[in-house]
């Protein structure tokens, strides 16, 4: 369980931030791991932009958003 949680942390950090600023939930793991995931879920479904702005989007080998790839 705890390296299922560490891989989330290293994916999540800044998705969670996103995901977690509209989180009205209850506050239990349960709920909240829920949440997570199903927000991972819809957003890798579209293009995620380079904060660095050395390109256009980091995953653009990925496609169009709703591509069959994402």
């Amino acid at each position: 369980m705890i390296q299922c949680i560490k891989l989330l942390v290293r994916i999540e950090v800044i998705g969670g931030i996103e995901a977690f600023s509209v989180y009205n939930g209850r506050y239990t793991l349960y709920d909240m791991t829920k949440h997570i995931l199903d927000y991972s879920r819809k957003r890798v479904l579209s293009p995620t932009n380079d904060v660095t702005g050395q390109s256009g989007v980091i995953d653009d080998y990925l496609g169009q958003s709703n591509s069959v790839s994402r």
